[in-house]
């Protein structure tokens, strides 16, 4: 049989080394492969092998583990977990590639595949907010931002993977927010409409941008030219609505794809014990709705606009006690923690395509360049590449300056060695080959010619008519030449 790579899943696509949280811990590399061919009724056992190739340093491969998928007779889809040892990521520098390599099997090319991740020491997460003079007298004094920062460093173990950086909101500018991770915005009626403009540039490249109303505000005009600056499909009202009864946060949906996948099987618990008393009303595609409560009214809205790598995150109520209960329940940390580490991930300079397909690039990158020996692809806008081999490039703008990695996989599906019931083909073909369509098996094809399907002697008669026709036509321009022609002149001298 045959035994294919067909997805491999980091635990995220940016990690922090100084600090790899639980959840980092919970998910490790998992890996989904399916077999194919004619002995899958038969008990087998893979070997199957991470290895860290880093990519800007010129530090060794790094092995992190292997583990043994067993295939029970039958089985032909199976999916293995191989943990990450954190003490194996340091110095390893900011870009690397995740390879998984299974024992040779019939087919060698789809035995390897590979997923580009970043390594970071710390996350630099910006907090939008006015400063704040004297002495917190304690939790009742509490600010939106002293929620936020004891969400994200509750313990000296969490403050080493994260730096909080304070910004004002009217001193929001191009030098302050490079190098940024995420933006937290706690007071979004103070920052000016220039500076939503910076923050959706930032967003393009990666940046992770979140939004939560100010608590003391009765009237919400900022959300005009937040939407305006990230081109979002919308609608946020202006003055929020008091619930009576207060609302009361509802589980999700276990969707892989949602930014709080690492926590699908925690969810139920923490969502029910959170209370929403205030919130901003909110229209929005259902696809952009992490949150909402058990009556439908969104809670946390998310989406990327388009061409961005980056996300916009808002939750449409404060980050305050008189608004919800959120900041004084469980799920305050948990949640806020996966927003920057999640969202950050997902801006993170790396990603992946399936070989032969066509690939959309952002304008800016000009030119792939290979790692390991694969050819330079020049990018056009007119004509998006088509990577048709398995490797890795460089993304390079025009500069020559690298964007991150882009990693192209060999399709699982194309290398399935199984045999498919003729009644099944016939079904595919239909649609063009009508309902005269025959197949021969194998067997009938050592069938004596009775037996055979029908057309194979009108294709020997279209054969031998092809074949005088060439010969007529041969005759004819040799009869029409003036090959036989005598020569007039004479010969030359």
């Amino acid at each position: 049989p045959n035994i294919a790579i067909a997805e491999v899943q980091p635990p995220r696509s940016l990690l922090v080394v100084s600090s790899l949280g639980p959840a980092d811990l919970a998910n490790p590399v998992r890996v989904r492969l399916l077999r194919s061919g004619p002995d899958t009724t038969e008990r087998a056992i893979s070997t199957v092998s991470a290895t860290l190739l880093p990519v800007s340093s010129q530090a060794p491969p790094i092995d992190l583990g292997q583990t043994s998928a067993t295939w029970e007779p039958g089985q032909t889809e199976l999916a293995v977990s191989i943990p990450v040892r954190p003490s194996s990521l340091k110095d390893i520098g900011s870009m690397g590639l995740l390879r998984v390599e299974i024992d040779r099997d019939a087919l060698a090319t789809d035995n390897v595949a590979a997923v580009p991740i970043e390594l970071r020491q710390k996350l630099r997460v910006g907090i939008v907010a006015p400063p704040r003079f004297g002495q917190n007298t304690g939790i009742s004094a509490f600010e939106p931002a002293d929620w936020v920062r004891l969400a994200l460093a509750p313990a000296p173990e969490q403050a080493e993977g994260v730096d909080l950086v304070s910004l004002q909101p009217v001193s929001l500018d191009r030098p302050r927010l490079a190098g940024l991770d995420a933006v937290i915005v706690l007071r979004p009626d103070l920052i000016p409409d220039s500076a939503w403009n910076l923050l959706s540039q930032r967003g393009r490249d990666g940046l992770i941008v979140i939004v939560a109303p100010p608590a003391r505000s009765e009237l919400h005009t900022w959300t005009d030219p937040l939407l305006q600056a990230f081109e979002l499909a919308w609608s946020i009202g202006r003055e929020p609505i008091t619930f009576q009864p207060e609302r009361v946060l509802a589980a999700p949906p276990d969707d892989r794809d949602s930014i709080l996948h690492v926590l699908a099987g925690e969810l139920a618990f923490l969502t029910q014990s959170v209370h929403v008393r205030k919130a901003l009303p909110a229209q929005a595609p259902t696809r952009d709705l992490v949150l909402t409560t058990s009556t439908g009214e969104p809670f946390l809205l998310m989406a990327r606009p388009e061409r961005a790598r980056g996300s916009l995150a808002l939750l449409t109520a404060a980050i305050d006690p008189a608004w919800t209960d959120l900041p004084a329940k469980p799920f305050m940390l948990p949640l806020f923690q996966e927003l920057v580490r999640q969202g950050a991930a997902r801006g993170s300079r790396g990603s992946t395509v399936i070989a032969g397909s066509t690939i959309t690039l952002d304008p800016s990158i000009h030119e792939l360049q290979g790692l390991a020996g694969e050819p330079p692809v020049r990018t056009a806008q007119s004509s998006p590449p088509t990577l048709r081999t398995a490797g890795a490039w460089r993304m390079l703008d025009a500069e020559g300056v690298s964007r991150g990695l882009l990693v192209s996989n060999p399709d699982a599906a194309a290398s399935r060695t199984g045999t498919r019931d003729p009644h099944q083909i016939k079904q595919w073909l239909a649609p063009w080959a009508g309902d005269d369509l025959s197949i021969a098996t194998v067997d009938q094809l050592d069938q004596p010619d009775q037996t055979r399907p029908r057309g194979a002697g009108f294709a020997w008669m279209l054969f031998l008519s092809a074949f005088l026709l060439a010969l007529a036509e041969m005759f004819v321009a040799r009869a029409a030449s003036h090959a036989g022609l005598p020569r007039s002149g004479g010969d030359a001298p």
